[in-house]
């Protein structure tokens, strides 16, 4: 939780993590539930605030059965907003010790007193839906690269698979490339010396040829001078 959102609570505000994300009408309406049962009235002389639940809880059976339905009306409110099932057991649990030590006489009173199970509940919904607009968030996100990933590809894979398999591609690619240099470069150097080979051997050639003409010349010539 934050600092911003803790200070927003305190001020009876909204948290600005779920501000327009979620039913805020409701949220206030479990707050105001959990302040009636337990923080509206302090105590003079003291910071202790309580509510209407030992007030209630004194009358035997049927105030505890007031207070439980009251106060499971918070559970609904968080049942309706999506909260993870986990949460909404640990609520329940606050809202059941509530009721089961609230019916012991003259003990019940005083437990009621201090055990602030509807305050605790209305903190569990809030944090839970700070938590879950965070995990929304990086759904949406996820969503949106496996859409591009559906346009280029025309199919979509987890994130880290993706990440993973590019991974192993780029290693493949990169040994792959090494050798197909490394093969250019003999290429390159097997065609030059054929080259020089090829030149060498023409020069030769060339110089073989012209003592040849030149043998042939002279014999043309002696045989046109004895005839």
């Amino acid at each position: 939780m934050s600092e911003g959102n803790r200070l927003a609570r305190m001020a009876g505000e909204i948290p600005q993590d779920i501000r327009g994300e979620v039913d805020e009408a409701a949220i206030r309406r479990a707050r105001a539930v959990a302040t009636l049962l337990d923080e509206s009235v302090e105590i003079p002389g003291t910071n202790f605030k309580v509510g209407v639940d030992p007030v209630l809880g004194a009358l035997p059976v049927s105030g505890d059965v007031v207070v439980g339905a009251m106060s499971m009306y918070i559970v609904y409110e968080a049942t309706r907003l999506g909260v993870p099932y986990t949460t909404i057991v640990r609520m329940l649990a606050n809202v059941g010790v509530d009721v089961a030590v609230g019916s012991v006489p003259v003990v019940g009173t005083l437990f009621d007193a201090v055990w602030k199970a509807n305050k605790w509940n209305v903190d569990l919904l809030e944090r839970e839906l700070e938590a879950m607009h965070g995990r929304s968030e990086g759904r949406e996100i996820t969503i949106e690269v496996e859409d591009e990933g559906e346009d280029g590809a025309g199919e979509r894979d987890g994130v880290e698979e993706l990440a993973e398999e590019e991974d192993i591609d780029a290693g493949e690619e990169a040994e792959r490339i090494e050798e197909i240099e490394a093969s250019e470069g003999m290429d390159e150097t097997e065609t030059a010396a054929e080259l020089e080979e090829l030149e060498e051997s023409a020069e030769s050639d060339d110089s073989n040829g012209s003592p040849e003409s030149g043998e042939s010349g002279e014999s043309d010539e002696s045989d046109a001078s004895s005839t």
